[in-house]
C-alpha cells in the first residue's frame, strides 16, 4: 500500500509485478479535497472506500455523479481494484484501507532517521528485537484458538448474525435475511458470500455465521463459527510468525 506517487507506482510493477499495489484511501482523500470541496463528497469518497461488493460500488458512484459529476469523473480514473474493498482479490486476507501500519513503524524510527545509516539499522535491530519481545508477552496471556483481535471480531459477528434468518436450499447454498433488507447468498462449498467479506479478510460475515448456526443444528460435526477463521488469524500462526528471533550483539569494544 502506498500513497499513489506516480514513482512508487513504477518501482512496484517493476519489481513486485505480482503484488496487489492499494492505494490509502486517506492520502486519495487529501487529493480530492485540494480540488473539491464540501464534507458531502468526502464522505460519499468513504462510502466508496468501503463497499464490499461491485453492486453497491455502482450504487454509490451513481450517488456520486448525482452530487458532483466532475467529481465523480475524477474518482472513476482511480482503478477500484486499487481502493475499494468491492473490487479486492481477497488474496491479501485483508481489507484495510490506509496505510496506518507503515506510517506507525515510521513513527517509531523518528529519533533514528538523522543518524549515520549503521547507526539507524541498529536503532531498527533494537526496536524489532523489543517488539517481538513484547508480543511474545501478550500470546503468553492469550488463550482460545484465535489471535485477541480476530476474537475479536467474531463476537461482534456472532452478536449481529443473532438477528438474521437462514433458508437453505438442500445443498450448500443459503439464503441469509436481516435487518434493514440485507439478504444475501453463502454458498458454504466455495467459502463465498455475496457480500464478500468472508472472501476479502478471511473471517465469516454475519451471513455466514448464521448459515454454521443453522447447518450445525442437522450436523454436529459442522464446528464453531472460529472453525471457519482462515489459519492466518489462528494462535497456532501468530506464534509461527514470532518464533523468528533478533538476536542482541557485542559492542564495538568487542569486537
Amino acid at each position: 500500500m502506498s500513497d499513489r506517487q506516480k514513482g512508487l507506482i513504477q518501482a512496484v510493477d517493476k519489481l513486485f509485478p505480482s503484488a496487489e499495489h492499494r492505494f490509502c484511501v486517506r492520502h486519495i482523500e487529501d487529493n480530492l479535497r485540494s480540488l473539491f470541496k464540501g464534507k458531502l463528497l468526502r464522505d460519499a469518497l468513504w462510502k466508496l472506500a468501503r463497499c464490499t461488493s461491485p453492486t453497491q460500488y455502482e450504487r454509490e458512484m451513481n450517488n456520486l455523479k448525482n452530487l458532483n459529476k466532475r467529481c465523480h469523473l475524477w474518482v472513476s480514473k482511480i482503478p477500484p481494484e486499487t481502493w475499494s474493498r468491492s473490487h479486492f482479490s481477497g488474496r491479501a486476507m485483508s481489507d484495510v484501507l490506509t496505510n496506518n501500519m507503515c506510517e506507525c513503524f515510521n513513527s517509531k524510527l523518528v529519533d533514528g532517521r538523522d543518524k549515520p545509516i549503521i547507526t539507524l539499522l541498529e536503532y531498527i535491530r533494537e526496536y524489532v528485537m523489543r517488539k517481538i519481545v513484547t508480543v511474545l508477552k501478550v500470546i503468553d496471556r492469550s488463550s482460545g484458538l484465535l489471535t485477541p483481535y480476530a476474537t475479536q471480531i467474531m463476537e461482534s459477528v456472532k452478536k449481529e448474525a443473532s438477528r438474521y434468518s437462514v433458508h437453505w436450499n438442500g445443498e450448500d447454498h443459503y439464503q441469509v435475511t436481516g435487518p434493514y433488507g440485507d439478504q444475501c447468498v453463502v454458498n458454504m462449498s466455495t467459502s463465498t458470500c455475496a457480500c464478500r467479506r468472508w472472501e476479502i479478510t478471511g473471517i465469516p460475515c454475519r451471513h455466514v455465521v448464521a448459515c454454521i448456526w443453522v447447518k450445525g443444528a442437522h450436523d454436529r460435526s459442522v464446528g464453531r463459527p472460529e472453525t471457519f477463521v482462515k489459519p492466518i488469524y489462528t494462535m497456532d500462526r501468530w506464534k509461527a510468525v514470532y518464533s523468528c528471533k533478533v538476536y542482541p550483539i557485542n559492542g564495538m569494544s568487542m569486537l
